[in-house]
């Protein structure tokens, strides 16, 4: 997106993704598909759920509206 941000382009878009490009839980992102959602499920039960779900607010509060691209979301997560 750093290339958008220096052309007078002003995209009005939405960047779709799955887990299986976003889960940043090392202990669930290195399964696919249906495997991943149910190790994110699992993960979220019990004791310790997810540490990145659990911090969802702050992650919406510290997140910009500006564009971003799949690495950035990535970064910040």
């Amino acid at each position: 997106m750093k290339e958008l941000k220096r052309t007078a382009f002003e995209p009005r878009t939405v960047l779709i993704a799955s887990r299986d490009h976003l889960c940043v839980n090392s202990s669930v992102n290195h399964l696919k598909g249906t495997a991943l959602n149910a190790g994110c499920r699992a993960a979220n039960k019990g004791v310790n759920p997810c540490v990145y779900k659990s911090n969802i607010e702050k992650a919406v509060n510290e997140t910009t509206w500006d564009p971003q691209d799949i690495e950035e979301l990535h970064k910040l997560a």
